[in-house]
């Protein structure tokens, strides 16, 4: 028998942390860090643009990644973000 549980294929990095964030178990992750990070509108955060809807447009988020693809596609995903 084979399981579905195991891809076959290496996915997308991209797509796959995608799919792992909409799940129940990222959603709560996120909102657990959210939450014991304690962030607010206006403060100045240094991660990727997840955290932006904490800080508002007032606030200031920078991205910072090693892999030049993940600050490529960071910058696309946020183009038009008010920050």
């Amino acid at each position: 028998m084979t399981s579905s549980v195991f891809e076959t294929i290496t996915p997308d990095a991209f797509a796959y942390l995608d799919r792992v964030a909409s799940t129940d178990p990222g959603r709560s992750y996120k909102l657990r860090m959210l939450d014991e990070l304690a962030i607010r509108a206006g403060e100045t955060v240094l991660d990727l643009a997840a955290l932006a809807d904490a800080v508002t447009g007032t606030g200031t988020v920078i991205g910072v990644d090693h892999d030049r693809a993940s600050a490529d596609a960071a910058t696309d995903r946020t183009a038009g973000w008010a920050m």
